[in-house]
């Protein structure tokens, strides 16, 4: 029965180190994915000759 909890601890310890590992990577992909998505629609606003298609109105 001693065994048991070991592998019940091994699977809890496990998981917990899973969720770290997870949000460790989310916290570092997930803002390059951003900043990549915002360049992509930044750069499809601009006419061929680089000039922005809407400029708000001063």
């Amino acid at each position: 029965m001693e065994s048991a909890g070991y592998a019940f601890t091994l699977l809890l310890w496990g998981a917990a180190i899973a969720v770290f590992t997870v949000g460790v990577i989310a916290a570092v992909v997930v803002p390059r994915w951003r900043r990549r998505i915002i360049a992509g629609l930044e750069e499809a606003e601009q006419d061929p000759e680089g000039r922005a298609l809407h400029v708000l109105d001063q």
